[in-house]
């Protein structure tokens, strides 16, 4: 069996579709609206690029965002 690994920018060349945009775009929210209340910190393990972790900070600043990948 062959594992086939996507390039290292996938999910950032994913948000140039407008459909996959439009799915993250809704999972961002869902998320920001969880995080929102937190405080203290966020670990965000398998960040890839940091796209994602990237907005959740700027939706809390307060946040102490942490994030790991290979």
């Amino acid at each position: 069996m062959t594992h086939n690994t996507p390039p290292a920018d996938y999910y950032d060349q994913s948000l140039d579709n407008p459909i996959q945009w439009y799915w993250h775009r809704k999972r961002f929210r869902q998320v920001i609206n969880i995080i929102k209340p937190l405080h203290g910190s966020l670990l965000d393990v398998g960040c890839d690029g940091a796209t994602f972790t990237e907005r959740m900070k700027a939706s809390n600043p307060n946040l102490n965002v942490v994030a790991v990948d290979v």
